[in-house]
C-alpha cells in the first residue's frame, strides 16, 4: 500500500498533494489531498487497478462526464477527474500505467454507514427526512439519464442534517466500459451485492432507474431495522437471494414502523422492476405525505425545515380590476399582506412576494407554477377599488389536479380590508386542515391600523421600497414617514421604514450610513415597542445589530425571534446567513440560505447568495456554479458577476475575474464596493495605475463617510502598502464601516496581512467590539 500511495503522490504532484488514505470500497480507494490550485482538501477517488487496465482512460472519461453536469443541492459534485500516467519501475519506457481517478469535494463529518455503524436503526423521522433527500438526488440524476447502480449507506455523506449522495455514474462508467453489469472481467463487483437488484444480481443486460429504487428500499430497511433485507455466506448467496427470497417485513424487526412506510419500502423491494414505484419523482410525494401528521409520522420543528415536508402555498398577484391601472400598487399590497397574514401561520410554507410577483399576466399553468416554486397550492384573485368600496375575489386551488380547493367574493367598504385578509387566511387554513394556535389567530385577527389614509401611504412606500433604487427608496422614506405621521401608532409601517432606512445604510442610496443606520434603529425600535410580535421589525433589527450597531449577540437573537415568530420570512432567513458566515457556521449558513431562496425560489439575490457559504470554505467550484445560475436568471444581475469575479480571483483566472468585476461595476452603476475590488484585481495583474486611479476616487468618496474603508485598505494591500492598508482598516473600525467584518472574510484578498500583529489586534478589536468577548472567529 505504501508504494501505491508514493506512485501515486508522484504520479498526481502537479495537481494534488496526497495526505492519506481515508477509505476504499470495491471500485475505488479514497485519498485525502489538497488541490494546489485552488487551495482547498479534496477526496480523491482512485480506480482500482484492475479496474483502470481493463476500462482505459478515454472510455473512462467519456463515461463519467455525463455525471460531472449533476447539479442538486444533495448530490456531491465531480469536480475533476482524468488519468495521471506513471511509468512502470525497471521496465522499457514504453511500458505505461495510468491511475483513473475522479474528484470531489472533502466532506467532514460521516457517512451514512458510520452513524449506521454506530447507532444502529434511526428515528422513523429522521429516517424519512434523508430518505426524501435521497430520492430528490436520484430523481434529478434519473432527469439526466444517470444511473447510479451502487446506492448504499456509504455512498451518502451527511453534511449538518443533510444528506449528500456520491459516486454518481462511476459504475455506469465500468460497467458501460467492461461490457458487464455485475462482474467484470477482472472478477471484481460492480455494485454492492447487499444493495444489487435482481436485474443487476442476475447480470441483466437492461439495468435501467428502478435499479436505483430497489436499493433506495434496501437503505430503508436498513435504516428502520438496523439490518439489510437478506444476509448470506458469500456473495453469490446474497445475489441469488436478491433474485429468489421475499424479505422479511420490515415491521417483524420494528413494530413501531407506520404501516404505510413499511409499505413504501417493502413496494421499493419487489423483485420485478415493473412492480416498483416506478420513478423517484413518483416516490417523493409519498415520502412527503409520510412526514405529515395524517401520514403518520410525527412531523419535525427544526428550522430551516427539508423542502417540501410541509403544506406550501403560494399567492398569486391579485389582478387589478380597478378603472385606475395607478391602483397597481393596491392591489400589489393587498397580494403582499395576504402573503404576510398567511405566514402567521407555522403550519405553511409560504412562498415570498418577490417570486410570487414574476407571475403577473403570465400564460403559465397553475401546474406550471406549483413545479416551478415547488408548492401543492395556489392562491389566485382580483382586487377592484371604487371610491370606499371594495371587492375582492379569491380562490385556492390544488395545483396537480386543478381542483378549487375554497372560493370566496368580498364586496365590502375598504375600512373591511384588513378583516377580509384575515378571513381569507383563517378560509385557507381551514381548506387544508393546518391548525391554528390561539396566538396565531390572535396575530391573523389584529387590524394593524384603523387610519385608511396610513394604509394608502404605508402601500406607496412599499412599493417604492421594492425597487431597491436611489430614487425609490427616498420615495418609500417619504411615504413611510408620512404614514406614521397619520397614525403615530402603526407598527407594521415602523417596521417597513425600518427596512427602507437599513437599505439605504447598505449603499442603495447615496447617504452615510450611520446616519441611516440609526434612523432604522430607531423605527425598528418603534415598531416593537408596539408590537413586539412584528418578524420584519426583529429582522430589520437583527440587521441593523450586525452591521450598525456591532451587537452581533443581540443580533443573534433577533433573527432567531424573527424566525421564531414566521419561519416563512424569507429575508430573516437570508440575513441570518449572512450573519453566521461571519461566524464561520458555514453548515448553518447554507441551511438558512437554502431556506431563504427556498421560500423565494425565483429571487436572483437569494440564489447568488446560495453560492457564498460555498466560497467561504473554500469550494469555490459549487460557488461558481451558483453564481451561473444566477446569471442565467438574470445575466444583467450584477452582485453575480462580482461573485464570480472572486471565484474567478481564487482559481487563478486573474484576466476572467477583471472581465467579470468590469461588467459588475457596468451592471452596478459604478457602486463604491465594486470599484474596489476591481482595484484590488488591477493591482493583482500589474496594471498599478488603473488601480490607484480607483483607490484616489475612493478615497475622496470616503471623506463622505460611504463606510468604504474596507475596499480602501484591500486595494492598498493589493499594491504592496500594507502599512497603508492597516490605517485604513483602523479608520474602518473606528468609523463602524459596515462591511468592516469583511476583513474577517475570506473573500477580501489581504493574504499579506494574515499574521501582521495590527490585522490581530483589530481583528480582536472588532470581536471585542462586537461582543464576542474575543477576536473575528479565525480565517
Amino acid at each position: 500500500m505504501t508504494d501505491v500511495l508514493s506512485r501515486l503522490t508522484a504520479a498526481l504532484a502537479s495537481r494534488y498533494t496526497i495526505e492519506r488514505e481515508i477509505g476504499c470500497g470495491g471500485m475505488a480507494v479514497v485519498y485525502l489531498a489538497q488541490d494546489l490550485k485552488h487551495d482547498r482538501q479534496v477526496a480523491v477517488k482512485v480506480l482500482r487497478p484492475e479496474l483502470a487496465a481493463a476500462v482505459g482512460a478515454e472510455r473512462f472519461q467519456q463515461e463519467i462526464k455525463i455525471a460531472a453536469n449533476l447539479n442538486h443541492p444533495h448530490i456531491l459534485p465531480l469536480l475533476d477527474s482524468g488519468s495521471a500516467v506513471e511509468q512502470l519501475s525497471d521496465s522499457p519506457p514504453d511500458r505505461l500505467s495510468a491511475f483513473l481517478y475522479y474528484v470531489m469535494p472533502y466532506v467532514e463529518g460521516q457517512s451514512l454507514r458510520d452513524r449506521l455503524a454506530k447507532e444502529g436503526e434511526l428515528p422513523v423521522v429522521e429516517a424519512v427526512k434523508l430518505l426524501h433527500e435521497v430520492v430528490d438526488a436520484l430523481a434529478h440524476a434519473h432527469d439526466n439519464n444517470v444511473v447510479h447502480r451502487d446506492m448504499k449507506p456509504d455512498n451518502v455523506l451527511l453534511s449538518g442534517r443533510h444528506a449528500l449522495v456520491t459516486d454518481f455514474g462511476v459504475a455506469k462508467a465500468v460497467s458501460e466500459a467492461t461490457g458487464s453489469n455485475r462482474i467484470t472481467t477482472e472478477g471484481v463487483a460492480l455494485g454492492t451485492p447487499a444493495y444489487m437488484s435482481p436485474e443487476q444480481a442476475a447480470a441483466d443486460p437492461h439495468i435501467d432507474h428502478r435499479a436505483d429504487i430497489y436499493a433506495v428500499g434496501v437503505v430503508a430497511y436498513e435504516l428502520l431495522t438496523g439490518r439489510t433485507p437478506f444476509v448470506g455466506n458469500t456473495q453469490q448467496e446474497l445475489l441469488a437471494a436478491h433474485v429468489t427470497q421475499t424479505p422479511d417485513p420490515v415491521t417483524k424487526y420494528r413494530d413501531s414502523v407506520p404501516p404505510a412506510l413499511a409499505a413504501l419500502v417493502m413496494k421499493c423491494l419487489e423483485k420485478k422492476a415493473a412492480d416498483r414505484w416506478q420513478t423517484a419523482e413518483e416516490l417523493l410525494p409519498q415520502l412527503e405525505a409520510l412526514a405529515t401528521p395524517s401520514g403518520g409520522v410525527a412531523p419535525t420543528h427544526a428550522v430551516p425545515k427539508a423542502r417540501g415536508l410541509e403544506k406550501s402555498i403560494a399567492v398569486l398577484p391579485f389582478r387589478n380590476m380597478s378603472s385606475d391601472p395607478d391602483n397597481e400598487y393596491f392591489s400589489d399590497g393587498i397580494t403582499e399582506d395576504v402573503i404576510t397574514q398567511l405566514s402567521k401561520v407555522s403550519a405553511f410554507k409560504v412562498i415570498s412576494r418577490t417570486s410570487t410577483m414574476r407571475y403577473k399576466q403570465t400564460e403559465k399553468s397553475m401546474r406550471e407554477i406549483a413545479k416551478e416554486l415547488a408548492v401543492s397550492t395556489l392562491l389566485e384573485g382580483s382586487v377592484r377599488r371604487a371610491g370606499n368600496r371594495i371587492r375582492i375575489t379569491t380562490q385556492l386551488i390544488e395545483a396537480e389536479s386543478d381542483l378549487h380547493l375554497w372560493a370566496e367574493t368580498y364586496d365590502r367598504e375598504l375600512t373591511d380590508v384588513f378583516a377580509i385578509q384575515s378571513e381569507v387566511a383563517l378560509c385557507v387554513a381551514s381548506a387544508l386542515r393546518a391548525a391554528l394556535s390561539p396566538e396565531e389567530q390572535e396575530r391573523v385577527k389584529k387590524r394593524p391600523t384603523d387610519n385608511m389614509e396610513a394604509y394608502d401611504l404605508y402601500l406607496m412606500g412599499r412599493h417604492h421600497a421594492s425597487k431597491r433604487t436611489d430614487s425609490g427608496l427616498a420615495l418609500a422614506v417619504e411615504y413611510l414617514d408620512r404614514a406614521v405621521a397619520a397614525d403615530p401608532q402603526y407598527a407594521g409601517a415602523y417596521a417597513a421604514l425600518a427596512d427602507a432606512h437599513d437599505l439605504s445604510a447598505l449603499g442603495y442610496r447615496a447617504v452615510p450610513p450611520q446616519e441611516a443606520g440609526a434612523l432604522a434603529k430607531e423605527a425598528a425600535l418603534k415598531a416593537l415597542a408596539l408590537d413586539e410580535t412584528l418578524p420584519e421589525a426583529h429582522t430589520s433589527l437583527g440587521h441593523i445589530h450586525t452591521y450598525i450597531d456591532w451587537d452581533w449577540p443581540r443580533a443573534k437573537r433577533e433573527f432567531e425571534r424573527a424566525i421564531e415568530l414566521n419561519p416563512s420570512h424569507a429575508q430573516a432567513h437570508q440575513w441570518y446567513a449572512h450573519y453566521l458566515l461571519s461566524m464561520r457556521e458555514y453548515d448553518s449558513a447554507l441551511e438558512h440560505a437554502e431556506r431563504a431562496l427556498e421560500l423565494d425560489p425565483l429571487s436572483v439575490v437569494l440564489t447568488t447568495e446560495r453560492g457564498w457559504p460555498f466560497f467561504y470554505r473554500g469550494d469555490f467550484e459549487r460557488a461558481r456554479l451558483q453564481y451561473e445560475r444566477a446569471l442565467e436568471m438574470d445575466p444583467t444581475f450584477g452582485l453575480a458577476k462580482y461573485n464570480l469575479a472572486s471565484v474567478y480571483e481564487r482559481e487563478g483566472r486573474y484576466a476572467e475575474a477583471v472581465a467579470s468585476c468590469e461588467e459588475a461595476v457596468e451592471l452596478l452603476g459604478g457602486l463604491p464596493f465594486a470599484k474596489g475590488l476591481l482595484a484590488t484585481y488591477y493591482a493583482l495583474i500589474g496594471k498599478v495605475n488603473k488601480a490607484r486611479a480607483i483607490c484616489d476616487e475612493l478615497i475622496q468618496l470616503a471623506q463622505q463617510s460611504h463606510g468604504i474603508e474596507p475596499w480602501i485598505a484591500s486595494v492598498l494591500e493589493a499594491l504592496g502598502e500594507p502599512d497603508a492598508a492597516l490605517d485604513w482598516l483602523d479608520r474602518a473600525v473606528e468609523a463602524r464601516a459596515p462591511f468592516v467584518c469583511a476583513i474577517g472574510c475570506e473573500w477580501m484578498p489581504m493574504s499579506s496581512l494574515q499574521g501582521d500583529p495590527r490585522y490581530v489586534a483589530l481583528r480582536h478589536k472588532i470581536g471585542m467590539a462586537a461582543g464576542l468577548g474575543k477576536a473575528l472567529p479565525p480565517d
